[in-house]
């Protein structure tokens, strides 16, 4: 459950991570503590926008990487005792 989760959201992060930044940041956080003035606030100039794609994917595949370790281990472990 938790792997293809992580792979829906690695998928739709590859396709489009503007709505997947937006989504996090609506779930998780109010309206005015998100919402950046390019104007004005320095984390828009500090960081290019691939940058959290790159964070979104490194993250995708770590939690997918433990995901498929825990299954196996699991399997693995739990395959003798029947």
């Amino acid at each position: 459950m938790l792997l293809a989760l992580t792979a829906c959201i690695g998928i739709t992060a590859l396709v489009d991570i503007d709505r997947v930044i937006t989504g996090f940041h609506q779930m998780f956080l109010s309206e005015s503590k998100w919402v950046l003035n390019p104007a004005k606030d320095r984390s828009v100039w500090m960081f290019r926008t691939n940058m959290y794609a790159d964070v979104i994917i490194t993250l995708g595949i770590i939690v997918g990487v433990v995901a498929i370790g825990t299954i196996g281990g699991t399997y693995l472990l739990t395959k003798g005792k029947k």
